[in-house]
């Protein structure tokens, strides 16, 4: 049996196979999947910025900035997919 990615849902009818589902259905469980993986890679991204930023940086005002400028991207970005969705 084919493994089905866990960021799509599909609804399984019984044992023989998937279920029809119509075509607004199977959309919206693309784009959530997709807004999902965008959402994971985003998260990913912006902790791999601010451990840099961390690590790079003595402790001053100017470095607090920059970590709360990389979250304010962080829930911008995330508000921006949840609002508009993702390409």
């Amino acid at each position: 049996m084919t493994k089905i990615p866990a960021t799509y849902k599909v609804c399984i009818v019984n044992n023989k196979g998937v279920g029809k589902m119509n075509l607004e259905e199977e959309a919206l469980n693309y784009s959530k999947g997709k807004e999902a993986v965008f959402v994971e890679n985003l998260t990913g991204t912006c902790e791999d910025l601010e451990k840099l930023v961390i690590s790079s940086l003595d402790p001053c005002y100017e470095r607090k900035m920059v970590e709360q400028r990389i979250r304010e991207v962080y829930l911008w970005a995330k508000y921006c997919s949840e609002l508009h969705g993702v390409k």
